[in-house]
């Protein structure tokens, strides 16, 4: 069954209701005007009818407008020659064509030119500048690209160019040195121009050029069919400008005048006859025919469509389009086939990896990214694919495409160093790179994938506008829907939901048995309302009854009209989605014969081990039978797939007496039991890390209780050593007959002036600074009794990396919050470029005496705070975020004992103490008396057992975390669970470390720093808490 999750909208039926009375709609779609934030009727009535719609000039909303109009009228009026730079997909080529339309209706002289997907990719390059120069251009005007150009642009302007851009992708930190720049990102947000595409801004500009040489008569109809067409294609936002012009160009196309615009719809099969095209004819009929030409042939056959005006030429240029979108349909299916064939080697690991990146020579760039669009669709996971350059197998390029919760163009910033080049956004992107960095690139987009993405994001997601009856499923309803219309992106097609719905029929249809078509029925009606899912073919058949999704169709056929469902999704009554893990069915009984496979006795078998296959979940064990191991595989219906060990045949069915023999080397079978043995491999690794990890543990208590032995034998040693001071050397050189009998005797108490020189010759030996010592004489043993002087320490320079990326490594860099990124650089430079502490910090070490009141002049605490907030942002904000989540849906309250969840606050140091305590009962912390010390103690007084196991509160929570952490899928807490002790005292001493740069009347000294740098960042080939976590070396 397909595996999905749902989104119900909140539902208001008394708002509804009002907001549908007042625009004359049905209650169902006063829910969904609801869902797209409209809820005044004023708003309601603007937004059926889109011609009530205010609109300011477009002059007055963009900035640059005036002056493009300008230049453009200076060129036309001079004959100038200006040239169009344009793009390859839907958008920039219906923008290229509306533009040429335009400047040559209004006498201008216009050439055009689209830069070669393959060769050169996207957007105006300095080869097209200086092409266009040789050519006595004057002025360069871009359609869909040039905003991220600066390069190029600027090398126009130096050759005496003027340059327009046109665009309406994202801004770039810099823009480009045009002399008009239109893009609707640089305008409000709330403006209704915001959502233009490419097209649309061309329209803008044509239209504003035609109005201000007044020449408008015959041009706004046939730019208005290309904006049309152009804007569905490219998948622009239907709302705001765009809603009013695309009713009225939908109106328009059908009785084109445009010879090219005639021929598409020809050639395509689009009824010409209907008063308006639907946007999903244009974008699942037109709009296809168009962007093929541009991924796999030559765009100025769709430039020639939509320019001429020879019915003859627009058919044979149509004719080509169908040709090539023909070809492309066969290459993405081939393409698909073969990377369905390449993933399938990657499903066991998914949800684990929670992305896919599939490269293969021999795939063609232009489709790549359909055919990774599909993927998703299939996977339920970000799909990365890509191929080797044509003849270059060290060069690859590739598509991405993403789900809602995953931002593509982060994830390939993530890779910045290693790609050549990358671009995109948050659904979609593109990239290039070396092929050494392939595996480099998996690596980290499976660390991103399981930094973004929860289990429950891998499955498709279904947004559901609002509950519907069966019975009100009107042709009436459907034509109030159709007010709604233009559906799409920002206004997508109403999507309702019905439960404990009964399967009345259902047949797999369609050539290759693919899709799936069923009569649902509710209650005890007798008949039903036909229902089609595409691509549900493999789920046949679906349980009853059912909870079903859904977008309503209209069936015309001989003149008569039905609704019917267009089912998007399915879950058991009740709102519990199909199980995606279903329990393996029992072994059969003992047959009576033993003669074959089928019939040998019933095996003890093993626990079944579920594994993804396919978009399926089965479950797989090893057995005995006849002697023999056996593979058996359950699938999701029930039926068993028994096969051994080098053998070519295996036997399928739902019980041994029933099975019959299949090939299992034809590649379905062979996949599916290379996925399964795969997955028993991972599980029987698993299990031996788990049980290495406990011995490991165990060890580790042992020689935890072992040091904690020693320190206290260490502690009695001082003791004993404190109560018993040596003799001075200089003593026992001077009296020689006192020292010996300082040995036959008990040790008496010592006199004030020998242990003050005790004390000063001890502190001597430790500094090797004896001949340094203020006021004392070559010839002297000790400094006057009166004036005890004690020695100024060396201090030691607090090591700091010099390049923090390099330190941590890739890796681990881009793991982190880019926040934390800024933090630890920061402290790189608070520390300065030597990797030491600043000069003028040297100079107050220097300077400091011993005493910790003037010791402070020299404190780090800036440096301590960005590292401290590191560590809250990476470990604690997330913990906290996702044990508060976890214990609310577990138990409704946010309060785990005691301990209130609320993030803000865990905002201190003194928030690693608490997770401390829920992480082990002890752990070893540093000893108070240790950190008001301005000097590092030995390690025997530096450290402390801390926690109290006794505390059944505390054991509580521990436990309540020990589940939670178990569920949670974050480097965080696997770093957590591999040595919860370990985890507890890093963290515990890294609050403690912290707080002397927290507050007033605190220091954080050098020997301070030092840990609290080697603890987060490690040392030498000591990995520090960041390392552990994302894996660096």
């Amino acid at each position: 069954m397909p595996s999905q999750r749902w989104h119900i909208a909140d539902a208001d039926p008394e708002r509804a209701a009002r907001l549908a009375a007042a625009a004359d709609l049905s209650p169902v779609l006063g829910q969904v005007l609801l869902n797209r934030d409209i809820d005044t009727p004023d708003q309601a009535r603007v937004f059926l009818n889109p011609e009530l719609m205010q609109l300011a000039s477009p002059m007055d909303e963009f900035p640059d407008l005036a002056e493009a109009v300008s230049i453009l009228q200076t060129a036309i009026a001079r004959q100038q020659r200006i040239a169009i730079c344009g793009d390859y997909d839907a958008d920039g080529m219906t923008s290229t064509a509306l533009l040429l339309r335009a400047l040559r209706s209004l006498g201008g002289r216009v050439q055009s030119e689209i830069p070669s997907r393959m060769t050169e990719g996207y957007g105006i390059n300095h080869r097209i500048v200086e092409d266009f120069h040789a050519q006595g251009v004057r002025v360069i005007l871009t359609v869909d690209n040039g905003i991220a150009a600066a390069g190029p642009i600027g090398f126009a302007r130096d050759l005496g160019m003027h340059v327009i851009v046109t665009d309406h992708h994202d801004i770039p930190p810099e823009l480009p040195p045009a002399h008009a720049i239109l893009n609707p990102k640089l305008i409000a947000e709330s403006s209704p121009y915001r959502g233009l595409a490419g097209v649309g801004v061309a329209y803008i500009l044509a239209i504003s050029l035609a109005q201000a040489l007044g020449q408008t008569q015959d041009l706004t109809g046939p730019l208005l069919e290309l904006f049309t067409l152009g804007t569905i294609a490219d998948l622009a936002p239907l709302t705001g400008v765009n809603r009013r012009w695309l009713q009225r160009g939908l109106r328009r196309l059908p009785k084109s005048q445009l010879a090219g615009v005639q021929a598409l719809i020809q050639v395509a099969g689009v009824n010409p006859e209907q008063d308006a095209l639907k946007p999903e004819a244009i974008g699942f009929r037109l709009g296809p025919r168009i962007n093929a030409v541009g991924r796999i042939a030559d765009p100025n056959i769709v430039i020639d469509l939509l320019t001429t005006d020879d019915p003859g030429v627009a058919l044979e240029r149509a004719m080509q389009c169908e040709e090539v979108n023909q070809l492309r349909q066969r290459l993405c299916e081939l393409i698909e086939q073969e990377a369905i064939a390449l993933a399938e080697t990657y499903a066991p690991n998914l949800q684990n990896d929670r992305v896919l990146l599939l490269v293969k020579d021999g795939w063609h760039h232009g489709v790549i990214g359909i055919v990774a669009s599909r993927l998703v669709e299939r996977y339920g996971v970000p799909v990365f694919i890509g191929t080797y350059e044509e003849g270059d197998p060290t060069r690859i390029r590739g598509s991405a495409r993403g789900i809602p919760e995953f931002n593509v163009f982060d994830a390939l910033q993530c890779c910045a160093d290693i790609l050549d080049k990358f671009g995109g956004h948050r659904a979609a992107g593109g990239f290039s790179l070396a092929t050494e960095n392939l595996e480099e690139m998996r690596s980290r987009l499976r660390i991103f994938a399981n930094m973004h993405l929860q289990p429950q994001h891998l499955r498709p997601l279904i947004e559901v506008d609002a509950q519907a009856n069966l019975h009100d499923l009107t042709l009436d309803l459907y034509q109030q829907i159709d007010q709604l219309h233009p559906c799409g992106i920002g206004n997508p097609d109403p999507v309702f939901w019905t439960p404990n719905v009964r399967i009345v029929e259902q047949q797999v249809i369609g050539k290759d048995r693919s899709h799936l078509r069923v009569v649902v029925a509710q209650d005890d009606d007798e008949y039903g309302i036909k229902a089609i899912a595409w691509r549900w073919g493999e789920y046949c058949p679906l349980p009853s009854p059912i909870d079903i999704a859904y977008r309503l169709r209209l069936n015309e056929w001989n003149g008569q009209m039905n609704v019917e469902l267009e089912l998007i999704g399915i879950r058991l009554p009740g709102g519990v989605p199909i199980p995606d893990l279903p329990d393996p069915p029992p072994d059969p009984p003992e047959p009576a014969s033993d003669s074959s496979p089928q019939s040998s006795p019933s095996p003890v078998s093993l626990p079944g081990l579920p594994f993804p296959f396919n978009n399926r979940t089965y479950t797989c064990h090893i057995t005995t039978v006849e002697g023999q191991r056996e593979l058996h595989i359950y699938n999701p219906d029930g039926q068993l797939l028994a096969t051994r060990p080098r053998e070519t045949w295996g036997f399928l069915g739902e019980s041994r007496a029933e099975a019959q023999p299949v090939d299992v080397s034809q590649p379905h079978y062979f996949n599916l039991i290379r996925a399964a043995l795969n997955a028993l491999e991972i599980a029987e690794k698993t299990d031996l890390l788990k049980k290495k990890d406990r011995l490991l543990a165990e060890k580790d208590q042992h020689i935890s209780a072992l040091t904690q032995q020693l320190a206290h034998l260490q502690q009695q040693l001082d003791c004993l050593s404190a109560e018993q001071p040596q003799t001075p050397r200089s003593q026992t050189q001077a009296e020689p007959d006192h020292a010996e009998n300082q040995t036959r005797r008990p040790a008496t108490i010592p006199q004030p002036q020998a242990q003050i020189n005790t004390m000063q010759n001890a502190v001597s030996a430790e500094f090797a600074l004896e001949s340094a010592l203020p006021n004392q004489q070559a010839s002297s043993a000790s400094p006057t009794p009166s004036a005890p002087v004690f020695p100024k320490p060396a201090f030691p320079k607090p090591a700091f990396p010099k390049n923090i990326k390099a330190h941590l490594g890739k890796k681990v860099w881009y793991c982190l919050n880019p926040q934390s990124q800024q933090d630890l650089q920061t402290a790189q430079r608070l520390m300065g470029e030597s990797g030491g502490e600043t000069d003028a910090a040297a100079a107050d070490y220097a300077a400091a005496d011993y005493a910790a009141a003037d010791y402070a002049a020299a404190d780090y605490a800036a440096v301590g705070r960005s590292l401290c907030a590191v560590v809250l942002r990476e470990v604690v904000e997330p913990f906290i975020t996702a044990l508060g989540e976890y214990w609310l849906e577990q138990t409704g309250d946010t309060q785990l004992g005691d301990l209130s969840l609320d993030p803000e606050e865990f905002k201190t140091p003194n928030a690693l103490h608490i997770l401390a305590m829920l992480l082990a009962p002890t752990w070893q912390a540093i000893r108070e008396s240790a950190l008001k010390m301005p000097l590092e103690p030995a390690a025997a007084d530096l450290y402390v057992l801390a926690g109290n196991p006794d505390d059944e509160a505390a054991a509580d929570a521990r436990y309540q975390v020990t589940e939670f952490l178990q569920t949670w899928e974050h480097p965080v807490a696997g770093w957590m669970q591999r040595d919860s002790t370990a985890a507890a005292s890093l963290l515990a001493q890294v609050g403690q470390l912290s707080l002397g740069a927290f507050g007033k009347g605190r220091s954080l000294y050098p020997w301070q720093l030092n840990g609290l740098q080697q603890k987060i960042l490690g040392k030498s080939a000591k990995s520090g808490l960041l390392q552990s976590i994302y894996g660096g070396s």
